[in-house]
């Protein structure tokens, strides 16, 4: 039986950062971000929707439609901009919330654009779509769980069933399995990337409004590994949500054992993955996990992960992310309200998917 006292601490924290989110959008849409933060409202319809704000999800719906959409139908990620090597990732949420949120015209074209960039030999999405000049040359974990995800609730099964292969290699191919796991492969050969590249060493803070624009290969997602300080565990959460959705449709049994290796490498985190780790959607992901695969392990990283982050909760009710090297106080708004959106997400997993009796 799910702890009742934890399940309602969990109410609680998504009621406050349902309120603290709010502040961020109005009828007209988002209200406290410069167009140089169009990227941090990624998961916006997602969150407005799971949240029940109708007002702002239809005013954000209208923002998206007139002021970030691309002749393409996806949403614009501005290629100058320290985010740009996330930008299908990016895109993929977007038309993954749209398609929730019923604003097929954003989904479908969204998805249409993702299947058209999708590598024919290893299945995987580009981090960066191609065009004006970008050549895309890799491959990695967010972008091709997106496109898993927007194809599953647009059709596109074919094109879901070959990213989910090109993920399933790219577990295969880690070479630490329990230690480090790397997070990009070629597009050349398919070839797991072990060394960072130069690039990696210049000066690249997202959370930094004058950062250099972004090389191909983005530095937080490049590897995660327990021997960091800090760990960014949450870029692998999306890779458990596409493998475990996936494998319900498909009943692939590599897809499940290619989660269930994800997993174990967070496992053996220990107590980083909840203490000092930035964790946020990787409960959603864990949880999907456990419904179809339960697991006293995976209940246990749930429940101390849901506990973290209602501990963690500020008085306004966002919070800090570990990431970022700086006072709560000095967060930028729209990293405030990206990070209090990953919280949702987890939260309203949380209480949706796992404490459901």
């Amino acid at each position: 039986m799910k702890d009742p006292t934890l399940t309602a601490r969990c109410q609680q924290a998504f009621i406050k950062a349902s309120a603290h989110y709010r502040q961020f959008f109005d009828h007209t849409g988002p209200t406290k971000a410069a167009p140089t933060d169009e990227a941090a409202f990624y998961n916006a319809l997602y969150c407005l929707r799971i949240i029940g704000s109708t007002t702002e999800l239809g005013g954000t719906l209208r923002w998206t439609r007139t002021k970030c959409t691309e002749p393409d139908g996806t949403f614009r990620i501005r290629a100058g901009g320290p985010m740009n090597n996330r930008s299908v990732y990016f895109k993929g949420w977007v038309a993954y919330g749209a398609h929730l949120a019923e604003a097929y015209d954003l989904s479908f074209a969204s998805a249409t654009a993702l299947a058209a960039w999708q590598d024919q030999a290893t299945g995987g999405l580009p981090s960066i779509e191609p065009g004006r000049g970008r050549v895309p040359t890799v491959t990695d974990v967010n972008a091709t769980s997106l496109g898993i995800l927007a194809f599953l609730v647009s059709g596109h099964l074919e094109q879901a069933i070959a990213a989910g292969k090109c993920l399933c290699q790219l577990v295969a191919q880690q070479p630490r399995p329990r230690d480090k796991f790397y997070c990009y492969l070629s597009l050349a050969d398919g070839r797991l990337l072990t060394e960072p590249p130069a690039s990696l060493q210049a000066t690249n803070d997202i959370y930094n409004a004058a950062a250099e624009p972004a090389g191909e290969i983005d530095r937080y997602t490049f590897c995660v590994t327990h021997e960091a300080e800090v760990n960014a565990y949450a870029v692998l959460s999306m890779a458990l949500a596409a493998l475990t959705l996936l494998h319900r449709r498909t009943k692939n049994p590599e897809l499940e054992k290619a989660a269930l290796a994800i997993a174990g490498f967070l496992k053996a985190a220990g107590a980083k993955l909840w203490d000092t780790g930035q964790t946020s959607k990787t409960l959603w992901g864990i949880a999907l996990l456990n419904e179809s695969h339960p697991a006293k392990a995976l209940e246990q990283m749930i429940e101390r992960i849901a506990d973290g982050i209602c501990a963690k909760q500020q008085p306004d009710g966002g919070w800090k992310s570990p990431l970022f090297q700086g006072t709560y106080e000095e967060m930028p708004p729209w990293l405030r309200m990206a990070y209090t959106g990953d919280m949702l997400i987890a939260l309203h997993a949380f209480l949706t998917i796992y404490a459901v009796e």
